[in-house]
C-alpha cells in the first residue's frame, strides 16, 4: 500500500518531458537547434567515450580481412569517428552532419588528417541524404542524456533500413555477424534510475527537473540502480521500458531501501537518470562516478523530501512514448509504498 494512503510523488510537470527539457539550451549537455563548438570538444574531451569509441571501431574493423565501408551519423564538427575508422583501415567512410558549419568544420578535420581519398562528409540529416553506396557498419554517437533521447530511434531505424547492406537471410546475416562482426557501433544504449535523495533538496526544491555532473558528491542514492530502458541498435524495433509504434511496453520498478538508510533518517528525493552505452562486448561506457560529457538527469518528486520508513520500498512507473511528436514524451510517477 501507499504509505500516508496516497501517492506524495506525481509526474514531474506532466505538461513537459525529459526529451522536451533537453531540447531547451543547456550548453554543455542539452540538444540545441544548433551545437556549438564548446559542445563537440566536450565530446572530443570525454577520454573514456573518445577512447572505447576507437577501440571499439578498431576492434570490428580488424575482425574481417575485407575493406569494409561505414557510416557515420552526426559525424560532428571534429569528424572524430570518421577518422577513426579512417584510419583503423575502412575502405570508404561517410560522415554525415546535419548543421552547415560543423559539416564546413568536419571537412577541414578531414583535410588536416589527410583523409580526402578515404573520407566523404555530406551535409543533411540522416533521414534525407542519400549515399552513393550501401554500408557494412554504422557507428554513431547520438546519444543524448537518456537512451531513446535526442530522436535516436527513428535516425537508427531509418540508417539501418536505407544504408546497411542486406543479407540474403536472416541466418546469414545471424552467421556473419557471429564471425564478422556487429553492423552497429554502438551495440545498444541503457538508461539506468535508481532513487536519490539529493544534498541541497531543501534549498532547490522548486527545482524539480536539471542536470548534475556525473562525478557529483550531492547525490546518496538509497538502492541499486535497475535499467528503465535498453534500446538495441542492431534490432531498434526492440526497445524495453518504452512504448514506439510497435511496442507498448512500460516500466513499473520496485527498489527495496536498506534498513540502515531509513533507521538513520534517510530522506527520498526523486531520481537519478543516467547512460550506460555498450559499444560491444568488450567497451562499455559507464557515466555514474566518472568524467563524462553524459550528466545524471535529476527529477525530484516533490518541493521537499520525505522521510523513508523502516520497511519502505520506492516504486517508479515511467509513461515513456518515443513515437510521441518530435522528442517522445517522459512522464514518471514515484511512491513510497510499504
Amino acid at each position: 500500500m501507499l504509505i500516508g494512503g496516497a501517492s506524495f510523488a506525481s509526474v514531474v510537470r506532466p505538461e513537459a518531458s525529459l526529451a522536451d527539457e533537453a531540447a531547451k539550451p543547456y550548453p554543455q549537455y542539452g540538444l540545441q537547434d544548433q551545437f556549438k563548438l564548446s559542445d563537440y570538444e566536450d565530446m572530443r574531451d570525454d577520454k573514456e567515450r573518445t577512447l572505447k569509441y576507437e577501440l571499439a571501431i578498431k576492434r570490428r574493423l580488424e575482425m574481417t580481412s575485407q575493406k569494409l565501408t561505414v557510416l557515420d551519423l552526426g559525424t560532428g564538427a571534429f569528424a572524430l569517428l570518421a577518422i577513426q575508422a579512417a584510419r583503423a583501415g575502412a575502405k570508404k567512410v561517410y560522415a554525415v552532419e546535419r548543421e552547415a558549419w560543423a559539416a564546413q568544420a568536419a571537412r577541414q578535420a578531414v583535410a588536416d588528417a589527410g583523409l580526402e581519398d578515404t573520407i566523404v562528409v555530406i551535409e543533411g540529416d540522416s533521414t534525407s541524404v542519400k549515399l552513393p553506396e550501401k554500408v557494412d557498419l554504422i557507428v554513431s554517437e547520438i546519444i543524448g542524456n537518456t537512451a531513446t533521447g535526442e530522436g535516436v530511434v527513428d535516425i537508427i531505424r531509418d540508417a539501418r533500413k536505407r544504408f546497411l547492406k542486406e543479407c540474403e537471410s536472416k541466418i546469414i546475416c545471424d552467421a556473419r555477424k557471429r564471425f564478422s562482426g556487429a553492423k552497429m557501433i554502438p551495440a545498444r544504449c541503457k538508461t539506468l534510475v535508481a532513487p536519490i535523495s539529493y544534498r541541497y533538496h531543501k534549498l532547490k526544491g522548486s527545482q524539480r527537473e536539471f542536470r548534475l555532473d556525473s562525478m557529483t558528491k550531492d547525490l546518496l542514492f538509497l538502492s541499486k540502480p535497475q535499467v528503465l530502458e535498453n534500446f538495441e541498435f542492431e534490432e531498434p524495433q526492440k526497445i524495453k521500458g518504452v512504448k514506439a509504434s510497435d511496442l507498448t511496453e512500460n516500466a513499473k520498478l520496485l527498489f527495496p531501501v536498506p534498513a540502515q538508510i531509513a533507521e538513520q533518517g534517510g530522506e527520498f528525493s526523486g531520481f537519478a537518470f543516467w547512460n550506460r552505452i555498450e559499444l560491444d562486448e568488450d567497451n562499455v561506457i559507464e557515466v555514474k562516478g566518472k568524467p563524462s560529457h553524459w550528466p545524471f538527469v535529476v527529477l525530484l518528486t516533490e518541493e521537499q523530501p520525505k522521510p523513508i520508513p523502516v520497511g519502505a520500498q520506492i516504486e517508479l512507473i515511467s509513461d515513456v512514448d518515443v513515437s510521441a511528436g518530435k522528442f517522445g514524451s517522459y512522464k514518471f510517477k514515484g511512491e513510497l509504498v510499504a
